[in-house]
């Protein structure tokens, strides 16, 4: 009898390895626990079967239940040997450090990342009930205290591997590839975090009546640390144009931009924050100014 993969990660292995002080341990900051601590890549961003599909429903359709996990360690596979290709280039200070191909699969590891974890998860299932909840009130207004919205988990969780697998993937590659691409080399003395939510957005437009908060949405940076010491930057092109010069090259970060993405991670991470180094000071002092960062129940989406 074959042996069912437990553990399944929603940040991979490989790429947490690069924030490493040893190449098997990082430093943790668990925002819920509000404490720090070392701990082995194995056992960090995961949860038990996080991806299988229901027996029954697997069985029904003649497929393995575990078919998303094994699939997504064979795509990591690829994704591990081509960001050591464009980490190498980075380091040999090449002028273009992303040609087409590579542009075309770090685009598709970066939306799968994006789609992958359990934050996204967590957000879908917010999606879906304050979805619900709206609709209620409007077709039972006078008695919609009397009804509550709950959520199924396995449809939740059946909408997530589907956007990950479907063909619209093709549109949120497409999306990404028509960004504003550059690599920010980080030489100070703090290095670049991750997180259980490594792909952070931070959109530049703002408005009462409109979310520019999307892969695609006007003015949206989309960053998404490499090493600590390096980070792929996404800028949306026709806000950030004055960068159109710098596509598929390097840009030195200043010490205020690095604190800037790794405020991101904090804010944005559903619970743990990573560093090669210690990051409990910092991250104490950002969660001490903004303490609805650690909320497990935060709202995650506004639905007008």
């Amino acid at each position: 009898m074959e042996q069912k993969t437990r553990v399944q990660h929603y940040v991979p292995r490989f790429y947490l390895k690069n924030f490493t002080f040893n190449d098997k341990q990082v430093f943790v900051y668990d925002k819920n626990e509000e404490k720090s601590f070392t701990a082995n890549i194995y056992h960090i961003a995961y949860d038990n079967f996080f991806y299988d599909l229901p027996e029954e429903q697997a069985k029904q359709a003649g497929i393995d239940p575990q078919i998303v996990e094994k699939t997504l360690a064979g795509m990591e596979g690829n994704w591990n040997s081509l960001l050591g290709t464009i980490i190498k280039t980075i380091e040999d200070n090449k002028r273009i450090v992303i040609d087409e191909t590579q542009r075309q699969d770090l685009a598709h590891f970066v939306t799968v990342q994006y789609l992958r974890t359990k934050e996204n998860r967590l957000v879908q299932a917010e999606m879906v009930r304050k979805l619900g909840e709206t609709l209620l009130s409007k077709d039972y207004s006078e008695k919609s205290e009397d009804y509550k919205v709950e959520v199924n988990n396995r449809f939740i969780s059946s909408m997530q591997i589907g956007r990950m697998f479907d063909s619209n993937i093709e549109l949120y590659i497409d999306t990404l590839k028509s960004h504003i691409w550059v690599i920010g080399v980080n030489n100070t003395d703090i290095p670049l975090f991750t997180s259980d939510d490594p792909i952070v957005l931070k959109p530049y437009k703002h408005s009462p009546y409109k979310s520019y908060v999307g892969l695609g949405a006007e003015g949206i940076e989309i960053a998404f640390p490499l090493t600590p010491k390096y980070i792929l930057l996404l800028r949306e092109k026709t806000f950030h144009n004055r960068l159109a010069n710098k596509n598929n090259r390097t840009i030195t970060l200043t010490k205020s931009e690095v604190r800037k993405y790794n405020e991101l991670q904090i804010s944005q991470s559903t619970r743990q924050v990573y560093s090669q180094k210690d990051n409990s000071d910092f991250v104490k002092d950002i969660l001490t100014r903004h303490p609805d960062f650690r909320d497990p129940n935060r709202p995650r989406v506004i639905v007008t």
